[in-house]
């Protein structure tokens, strides 16, 4: 992370807020470590003998990659898919087909050949990326069988025949002399390829490895690459965009108003598939080409992109997209939220990556654990800094707040156990999903976080000094106003976010990973009381 956002993060939010709230103006007060945001491994904090204080709180949930990584996300997705379909009908389990046609290899192997064959005659593009990978290390893109063999040859033999699934997979094949894991279309009948078991436990990062090596023990998912992007300038572009979960069980979530698109180095052509600059869009990868612009770092922010597309397409046909960026958050998070294993002392940043084809259509690419922070320019900077201190105010480690706010800075709650509504006439549509009450989303809207909190924060001090000095029971707590318990949440009936009990619709039981997920919970509760 950045030197100065460290910084902000230190001086922001060590402080015990008992002493604070006793000490005299202007007296310097001792502080303590309130929060963690570091990248230790979860089971060193988690299985340490010393349990967290009510006020720390730790950046990461346990289990947290159930949709970070990218073999973890599209199993969970394809489950609730087919959980909706069973419960409730195929025309509604089509609304989950918003990430492209993806397998994993090597355990759906022959799946992927099957369907390599199906749509060989129309010149399918396939894109080839590492399960647990980032910064667009081990992409690769293919049409042609040939050089998906020839891709497979790049790995590291001697692993290959040390790694216990693949020499099961060749085990399996010593009929045939020269097969291997991943033989041709003609021969791929014959093989049975072993499933890979949902509850290992937590992976580890993979190290950077330069363009083009590979190891044959990692996991892979082999997708559809998306052919017809969206072009602004020629250019291709995905979207980056952040949602805050500070609850899995019941699920609470917000979303960050602003984000931004990140573009590529040059003009979009499918006649050179291998060009990184032309089809890859990180920033990382993108910083090294000799046409990168620093102080612009390839980037648009997320409003400079909703007011081009509101030029071009309309206001009702850029609020369509938003209004479906929403329903991939809401399923995406629905899809693992049984699975993460809830704890109160935990948070999660999200970092979405969604790219637009050319009909305006929104595709999932892929969901970050650990987005970076590390700002490309100075607006950037801006923006980064804005998030990690907005979330410390949706934390709410010093309770200044009332708990009912459904907005904090830059963030909308727009799930808490349930959808969350706008009020009426907010941003001039009142329209959601399949014209339904349109969710507390706001992504690339105005941001006047300043004076937003401004107003909460004062809001909050009168309604608490004001219960403080009537101190009658009627004023025990807080309640919500009737608009405001009629939008936070609670609309469990809201037949577009239904999803199948888990004794029913089609569900026959709970999965390993789930069984796994319920033991830690026994096994932490001692640890995080």
């Amino acid at each position: 992370m950045n030197e100065k956002v460290s910084q902000i993060l230190f001086l922001r939010l060590d402080f015990p807020t008992t002493k604070m709230a006793s000490a005299p103006m202007g007296s310097v007060v001792k502080f303590i470590v309130t929060l963690q945001w570091r990248t230790l491994r979860l089971r060193d904090i988690f299985t340490s003998n010393i349990p967290l204080m009510d006020h720390q709180r730790v950046g990461h949930f346990r289990n947290c990659f159930e949709i970070s990584r990218k073999n973890l996300m599209v199993k969970n997705l394809k489950r609730l898919k087919t959980r909706i379909e069973r419960a409730f009908g195929k025309e509604e389990g089509e609304k989950c087909n918003f990430f492209p046609t993806t397998y994993v290899l090597p355990c759906e192997h022959k799946l992927f050949i099957q369907e390599f064959r199906r749509l060989q005659n129309e010149g399918a593009l396939w894109i080839i990326k590492p399960a647990a990978g980032a910064q667009g290390k081990g992409i690769f893109i293919f049409q042609k069988f040939k050089d998906y063999l020839d891709w497979r040859q790049k790995f590291d033999t001697t692993e290959t025949m040390e790694s216990p699934l693949l020499s099961k997979v060749l085990s399996t094949s010593s009929s045939k002399e020269n097969l291997t894991p991943f033989q041709s279309p003609d021969s791929v009948t014959d093989v049975t390829v072993p499933d890979i078991n949902p509850a290992d436990p937590e992976p580890t990062e993979p190290p950077n490895k330069e363009p083009g090596t590979f190891r044959a023990s990692e996991v892979y998912v082999v997708q559809r690459y998306v052919e017809d992007p969206y072009l602004i300038g020629g250019r291709k572009f995905d979207i980056r965009f952040y949602v805050l979960v500070t609850s899995f069980m019941p699920l609470k979530a917000w979303i960050y108003r602003e984000g931004f698109a990140r573009f590529s180095g040059g003009q979009f052509s499918l006649e050179s598939l291998q060009d990184i600059y032309v089809h890859l869009t990180n920033i990382a990868i993108q910083r090294t080409s000799e046409d990168y612009n620093p102080e612009k770092g390839s980037k648009w922010s997320l409003r400079s992109l909703r007011e081009y597309l509101t030029a071009r397409h309309g206001r009702d046909e850029v609020q369509k997209l938003m209004n479906s960026i929403d329903n991939i958050i809401v399923r995406t998070l629905q899809s693992a939220h049984q699975l993460v294993v809830q704890d109160r002392h935990c948070f999660e940043i999200y970092g979405f990556d969604v790219i637009i084809d050319s009909q305006v259509r929104p595709w999932l690419l892929e969901v970050n654990a650990s987005p970076a922070f590390t700002p490309s320019n100075e607006e950037d900077y801006r923006l980064k800094c804005a998030i990690i201190d907005d979330t410390v105010h949706v934390l709410d480690l010093e309770n200044r707040l009332t708990g009912y706010e459904k907005r904090i800075g830059g963030y909308d709650l727009f799930w808490n156990d349930g959808p969350v509504y706008a009020n009426p006439g907010d941003c001039g549509h009142s329209c959601g999903i399949d014209n339904g009450p349109k969710l507390n989303s706001f992504l690339g809207c105005l941001n006047d976080r300043i004076l937003q909190l401004r107003q909460i924060f004062r809001n909050a001090h009168f309604l608490k000094e004001t219960q403080h000095i009537l101190s009658s029971p009627n004023f025990s707590t807080l309640p919500a106003t009737s608009s405001e318990q009629q939008s936070q949440g609670k609309n469990k009936k809201d037949y577009r976010f239904r999803v199948p009990n888990d004794g029913g619709g089609g569900n026959t039981g709970r999965s390993a990973r789930r069984k796994q997920c319920d033991a830690l919970k026994i096994v932490g509760s001692s640890v995080m009381r």
